[in-house]
């Protein structure tokens, strides 16, 4: 009898131990591919779109973040819960002003954002959904 309650504490304290872990976005850096439509299925990408910083996302730490829209940077406090997927930007500092092409549509969809989706490919983060306006766009990073 006790080898049985000595084996099943061992799976239990197995099972706790290799438990997923919360995985951190600290030190990832996100481009933007564009905004998706859930109900359509349709892609849309933002101008300019031959730029190389604009769009981009850095996560600083598992607070703080920074992104840049076409012409301006922004750096936030976010709250990031991975048992509910819920993502609220607590705070982003920044200006509009001077925005190019897309850049203050951007910024208006980043501040909604409600929750999030990480995408796996191969152990690896590939893809980042930042779902905002009831679930139904989300900004899609790879």
């Amino acid at each position: 009898m006790k080898k049985l309650v000595f084996i099943l504490l061992v799976i239990c304290l197995t099972g706790i131990a290799c438990e997923k872990k919360e995985q951190s976005l600290k030190g990832t850096f996100w481009k933007l591919a564009g905004i998706m439509d859930v109900q359509t299925g349709i892609l849309t990408e933002l101008e300019p779109k031959d730029c190389e910083q604009c769009y981009t996302l850095i996560f600083i730490a598992d607070d703080t973040l920074v992104t840049w829209s076409t012409t301006n940077s922004h750096r936030g406090i976010y709250n990031m819960d991975y048992k509910t997927n819920s993502f609220n930007i607590i705070s982003l500092l920044g200006t509009l002003v001077g925005e190019r092409g897309d850049g203050w549509k951007y910024v208006r969809s980043f501040c909604q954002v409600q929750s999030f989706s990480l995408k796996n490919k191969k152990k690896e983060l590939k893809e980042l959904w930042l779902y905002y306006d009831d679930e139904k766009k989300y900004l899609l990073f790879k």
